[in-house]
């Protein structure tokens, strides 16, 4: 998956209502519209591959299991060990770990 791809599933995991908005994804979290046009006003950029906060609310949102080994970091759903699970991802990046777990475990549900 690229990294568009990986951050719009994660998006869609936290129930983000989104936009592509040229070069990154634009989120809200309420229902804020312009006054005059009543569109839908976006609030911030979502980037949780480089942004810890964003990283993290997937992480509990999703339950997800954190392990930190010799070969990087190791991250699954909840409740499951190291290389007992297919949806797992291990990775230097605690990051990139935890969105491609996510978008995998997003993919699925699809």
């Amino acid at each position: 998956m690229t990294d568009l791809e990986i951050t719009k599933a994660c998006a869609e995991a936290m129930e983000l209502e989104w936009v592509w908005d040229g070069p990154e994804i634009r989120y809200r979290s309420s229902n804020a519209r312009d006054a005059k046009t009543h569109v839908p006003i976006y609030q911030g950029t979502y980037e949780p591959l480089h942004d810890d906060a964003q990283a993290m609310a997937l992480v509990k949102k999703l339950g997800l299991s954190v392990w930190v080994g010799t070969a990087g970091v190791w991250v699954c759903e909840a409740g499951r060990q190291p290389g007992v699970v297919k949806s797992g991802v291990v990775s230097d990046d605690l990051n990139r770990a935890i969105c491609e777990t996510a978008a995998k475990m997003q993919k699925a549900k699809l």
